[in-house]
């Protein structure tokens, strides 16, 4: 009965007897990959980096929204809307806070 044992990693680059194998099949491959991880590294970084940007500036967008309809509820609610300015009020938040605690939930990675 043969057996065979696949191994497999996640890592941008091979283990280091994999290295090996392949730098006596062709001069140089080492160097290749290790470029190749720099630049994967890079790459993930301006991603996350464009991500947290991202997310700052919907935040930002969220909060302006939020007090721009609270303001118009505050108008609303002087000008004698009470009931329908408070109920929209309270709705904006409601939703607003579910929104920003479903943003935190942990996602798994990819």
């Amino acid at each position: 009965m043969a057996q065979q044992t696949i191994s497999i990693q996640r890592l941008p680059i091979p283990a280091a007897e994999e290295l090996v194998k392949l730098e006596s099949i062709q001069a140089g491959i080492t160097q290749q990959f290790m470029d190749m991880a720099i630049n994967e590294q890079k790459h993930r970084h301006e991603i996350d980096k464009k991500e947290h940007n991202r997310s700052i500036y919907n935040m930002i967008c969220a909060f302006a929204t939020v007090s721009v309809v609270c303001s118009l509820c505050g108008l609303g609610f002087y000008l004698g809307f009470a009931t329908q300015s408070a109920s929209i009020a309270c709705s904006v938040i409601v939703a607003s806070i579910f929104a920003f605690v479903g943003s935190k939930v942990v996602r798994p990675n990819n």
